[in-house]
């Protein structure tokens, strides 16, 4: 069983997952097709989202801790 801080964090995680990968797949796959490396196929646009996909884990989980810390920094003071 998850600490309850650790189960905030999981559950803020998962809701700023939705936002975060979107941005960072997206984000990916645009310099991919600005940067003409998907003109015969169109592996590096899927590997491109899904490495995106993957970066955006970490970034949704740092997210969610630091709005837990703002969260309750402002409630102590």
């Amino acid at each position: 069983m998850l600490p309850c801080q650790e189960a905030d964090v999981l559950k803020y995680a998962a809701i700023v997952f939705v936002f975060v990968a979107p941005v960072i797949a997206g984000t990916l796959v645009l310099a991919i097709l600005v940067a003409d490396m998907a003109i015969y196929t169109a592996t590096p646009l899927v590997a491109a989202f899904f490495v995106g996909l993957v970066l955006a884990i970490p970034a949704s989980w740092l997210i969610a801790r630091a709005m837990i810390a703002n969260g309750r920094r402002k409630r102590a003071a």
